[in-house]
């Protein structure tokens, strides 16, 4: 569960960052966007990754599930 969610906020972070803009020395990167229409942007443009997010957010919900 704890991995699923991490995956999930990591995505979030490197997107809604600007790609890593938090790190030492990179400079944000969001195409001109805000950082959340960077992160609609990612999304629909690839729809595996949309799809692995639901995915993962389904496992984290099943294994909260079945830990209760």
């Amino acid at each position: 569960m704890v991995l699923s969610l991490g995956y999930v906020a990591g995505y979030l972070g490197w997107h809604l960052s600007g790609h890593g803009g938090f790190l030492p020395g990179r400079e944000p990167l969001y195409h001109g966007l805000s950082p959340v229409e960077n992160v609609v942007s990612h999304l629909t443009a690839e729809p595996l990754a949309a799809a692995l997010l639901v995915l993962e957010l389904a496992l984290a919900a099943l294994s909260a599930r079945l830990l209760r």
